[in-house]
C-alpha cells in the first residue's frame, strides 16, 4: 500500500520523512495510519488530505556558566 508519511520512518529498508510516499506491506501501512502518523494515497500522484507535517522543536539549550574568579591569594606561598 502506498501512503505519505507525515513523520520520519526508519528501518532495515532505510528511511523516509514527512512527505515521501513510501510503499509499504498493508499491516504495517495499516498501522501507520490508523496511529496517524501517514496518509493514504489515491491512484494520482496527490495525497488524499493536506498533509500535515510534524516537525520536532528542541527547547534552546541553557546559558553558559561563567567560572568565577579565583581569589588573589590563592596558590601562592604566604
Amino acid at each position: 500500500m502506498r501512503i505519505v508519511l507525515k513523520t520520519y520512518m526508519a528501518g532495515p529498508r532505510g528511511s523516509a520523512g514527512p512527505g515521501d510516499v513510501v510503499d509499504l506491506p498493508d499491516a504495517a501501512a495499516a498501522e501507520l495510519l490508523n496511529t496517524g502518523k501517514a496518509l493514504p494515497v489515491r491512484d494520482d500522484p496527490q495525497p488524499a488530505e493536506e498533509t500535515e507535517i510534524e516537525e520536532a522543536i528542541a527547547p534552546q539549550p541553557e546559558a553558559a556558566t561563567v567560572p568565577r574568579k579565583r581569589g588573589r591569594g590563592r596558590g601562592r606561598a604566604r
